[in-house]
């Protein structure tokens, strides 16, 4: 019997939900990390805001009063920094050093991505918007607004750098317990699971067997019971059976490939004649001939070998009246009967 066994099919379809797991947590962290972005952008469209309102503030200051009393002293890293550019000429980058090499160019040769020229470009008087670009194969989240000063246009950009954003100690602490907190749910889940399929496989596998060998005593039993009947078939001269008995044993003849005997019934004129036979007669008979008592005053006997004139010289006698009919034996008990008369 070819056993489908459980425990192999929840292995398979605990490493698929693992990688559906996988797919789906990466998604929902890109997702959380969009979010966390998103926040940080808004929140630098109002720092861009709060230094355009102090530029403002003050009326007909020159590039390099803006660029030392305002950006100078604004913190600035390789992470985030500011650009400031006046018309389509750049005026300060980052810081002093930055600013020396960039400073007279065309602001085309700093914003030199598409990304970062579509933001450059879609800067609007009096609003500040945000964009994801990339410079120099570096990812930033550049916040900016264009403004009229002294009656000329400039424009304000704030970069920060996405990765230094998402490596924020408070971000990463939360997203490994995040990880822990789903692949450790999610691997106890599987374990448990297998555990519980590999135990139901073994329970299977025992209860098989226990199956298999109920049923291997029950075939040793019915193999006894065939012996023992055959055996008292060889010595049935000694007994007198009952008559419904006989089915059973025309059922084991026909195990043994014996198609049919000779039925002899004897009909007394008493009980006590009856008796008499059984106890004269009876043991005179030959081995193959079978004993029934049908009725008070009748006998049946049942031979498989004798003919019915040798089963003549055995039931000879004026005191019953013998009749002679041939039997067909089938392994159907309920099949076994005389057919037709001798």
């Amino acid at each position: 019997m070819k056993i489908k066994k459980l425990f192999s099919k929840t292995v398979l379809i605990s490493c698929v939900i693992a990688c559906v797991s996988f797919i789906l947590l990466n998604y929902e962290m890109q997702q959380f990390e969009e979010g966390i972005l998103s926040v940080a952008a808004s929140s630098q469209d109002g720092y861009v805001q709060l230094v355009l309102d102090q530029i403002n503030l003050k009326e007909n200051r020159d590039d390099e009063e803006i660029i030392t009393n305002i950006l100078s002293t604004l913190d600035a890293s390789s992470n985030r920094y500011w650009a400031f550019t006046k018309d389509e000429t750049i005026v300060f980058v980052k810081d002093v050093l930055e600013t020396n090499r960039y400073k007279d160019l065309t602001t085309s040769t700093y914003y030199n991505s598409d990304s970062s020229k579509a933001f450059y470009q879609s800067l609007k008087q009096g609003s500040v918007q945000h964009q994801m670009i990339e410079l120099n194969n570096r990812k930033y989240i550049a916040s900016g607004a264009a403004f009229n000063y002294n009656d000329t246009q400039y424009r304000l950009v704030l970069l920060s750098n996405r990765e230094a954003i998402l490596d924020n100690n408070d971000y990463l602490h939360g997203k490994i317990e995040l990880y822990i907190m789903y692949y450790g749910t999610v691997l106890i889940l599987l374990v448990l699971a297998c555990i519980l399929s590999w135990k139901y496989d073994r329970q299977v596998l025992e209860n098989l067997e226990a199956r298999k060998e109920v049923k291997e005593r029950n075939e040793s039993v019915v193999k006894l019971n065939e012996q023992l009947v055959n055996k008292d078939n060889d010595n049935t001269p000694k007994k007198v059976w009952n008559i419904l008995s006989i089915s059973a044993f025309a059922k084991a003849f026909a195990k043994r490939n014996i198609s049919k005997g000779i039925v002899v019934q004897l009909q007394f004129q008493s009980s006590k004649d009856k008796e008499n036979y059984i106890e004269q007669n009876l043991v005179l008979l030959p081995n193959d001939v079978i004993c029934f008592e049908k009725e008070e005053k009748t006998l049946v006997l049942l031979s498989i070998y004798e003919t019915v004139e040798q089963l003549k010289s055995y039931v000879s006698d004026e005191y019953y009246c013998a009749s002679f009919y041939t039997m067909k034996f089938n392994k159907d008990e309920e099949n076994n009967h005389a057919t037709s008369k001798e």
